[in-house]
């Protein structure tokens, strides 16, 4: 038993860093999309979702409570991924805006 508990917990800790690492990483994308309450409601989901597996780890290193190795290991792939997801749509968000700007551009030189 104290053996899954250590499993879990290495789990569990790893996806906390993750989620709190993207959900900060979402807040930056504000200023390059403008779209404020969508990255908003994003980060807060995710701080949420670290808060949840803080308190699962707590429950498990002071209540006793049963680890669940699945869910732990489902969590930090998850976490994993969505990291991954949101550090790189960055520089598609960047590629896509300066296509927009040299359009704009274009089309001004074209009208002159």
């Amino acid at each position: 038993m104290f053996r899954l508990m250590v499993i879990s917990a290495l789990l569990q800790g790893p996806a906390v860093l993750l989620q709190l690492a993207t959900a900060f990483l979402a807040l930056r994308l504000i200023r390059l999309t403008g779209c404020k309450i969508s990255w908003l409601a994003i980060s807060g989901a995710l701080c949420v979702m670290a808060l949840r597996r803080f308190y699962g780890l707590w429950r498990l290193m002071w209540d006793g409570a049963k680890p669940i190795i699945f869910d732990d290991a489902a969590a930090l792939a998850i976490s994993f991924l969505m990291l991954v997801g949101v550090a790189t749509i960055k520089p598609l968000l960047v590629a896509s805006r300066r296509s927009e700007d040299k359009l704009r551009q274009t089309g001004k030189d074209l009208k002159e």
